[in-house]
């Protein structure tokens, strides 16, 4: 009965483990991806207008060519979503963004830690490496 109980008790302690390995990773991928969202808007908009093409034809038309290089900076291009679609503007596709990575980041994870606790034994130093690796495959 004893052993039952102990042998109960570790499945609940690997369950409670996982669970908070993957909670930890879904926080972070959340809390990572607010500010990366910005930076990108940003980036694809200094894209868009470098290169004349139209798909953001509203937000990053292509000026006259006189105030064409004042464009070109980032807190030029800031203010300008911020004119025309405010603050909000930044944020735009964050939403589906976070619901991909929240459990990609998540799985990701969760089976690094569990393979690398497993291959610690056989592989030595290089189980972080190779735990990793077959993680990123895995998510």
């Amino acid at each position: 009965v004893g052993a039952a109980a102990s042998a109960g008790n570790a499945g609940a302690a690997t369950r409670l483990r996982l669970a908070s390995e993957a909670a930890a990773g879904s926080v972070g991928a959340a809390l990572a991806k607010c500010p990366d969202c910005g930076v990108f808007v940003l980036d694809n908009g200094l894209m868009e207008h470098t290169l004349g093409k139209h798909e953001c034809a509203r937000l990053f038309a292509r000026p006259a060519a006189a105030a064409d290089a004042a464009l070109l900076s980032t807190p030029a291009l800031l203010a300008r979503i911020a004119r025309t679609e405010g603050f909000s503007g930044l944020y735009a596709g964050l939403g589906p963004t976070v619901a991909m990575a929240v459990p990609n980041t998540a799985l990701y994870f969760t089976a690094y830690d569990e393979l690398r606790r497993r291959l610690e034994p056989t592989c030595g130093a290089a189980a972080p490496a190779v735990g990793g690796a077959f993680a990123r495959a895995l998510a």
